[in-house]
């Protein structure tokens, strides 16, 4: 909203129009740790790149940290924390990363949150035999990219599991952390 008082939505609390406006809100109340979303690709609902960053950038400035929509190019997340880090939000970003097992799923998913699906990734997918090798693909496509944004300063990972835990496990293993 521009000035004035915040319409009131369920519960009494006031509406927003943004995520930045509801982290700045509870940044002012509350001593917690403030993590937001972030979108490499930009947000797909964005009017425009630029009105998408100057969004993602406001958001950013409010929260502690960030962690990404899945993606799948370690490209688009080292160009938007470039982009982010111009415009002065130091904000640590973490990247999203999942394990890409499901065609049908990665399709829906790449759909609602503006993602590209690479074809090799999907031909690789679709040519697999079985459930298994379909696993053993995503856990390489996912160890291979988390490495490559390790390597471009991400502060950590972040993995998608999407109930499916084996894979997640065999990624976070073939990176090097400790089973619990």
């Amino acid at each position: 909203p521009s000035g004035g008082e915040l319409p009131k939505a369920e519960g009494g609390l006031p509406a927003f129009d943004t995520a930045a406006e509801l982290a700045e809100f509870i940044r002012e109340r509350a001593d917690w740790d403030i993590g937001v979303a972030a979108h490499p690709e930009g947000h797909p609902m964005a009017a425009s790149v630029e009105a998408d960053l100057a969004h993602q950038a406001a958001k950013l400035k409010q929260a502690d940290f960030a962690i990404t929509q899945f993606f799948f190019d370690v490209d688009h997340y080292a160009r938007f924390v470039d982009r982010l880090r111009s415009r002065g939000v130091d904000t640590p970003v973490i990247p999203g990363i999942m394990p890409p097992t499901n065609v049908a799923g990665i399709e829906r998913m790449s759909a609602l949150n503006g993602t590209e699906f690479p074809q090799d990734i999907r031909n690789r997918l679709e040519q697999a035999d079985s459930a298994a090798d379909r696993r053993e693909i995503g856990v390489e496509v996912a160890v291979r990219l988390g490495r490559a944004l390790l390597d471009v300063g991400a502060p950590g990972l972040h993995i998608y599991t999407m109930n499916f835990a084996r894979a997640a496990a065999e990624v976070a293993a073939a990176l090097g952390w400790p089973a619990t």
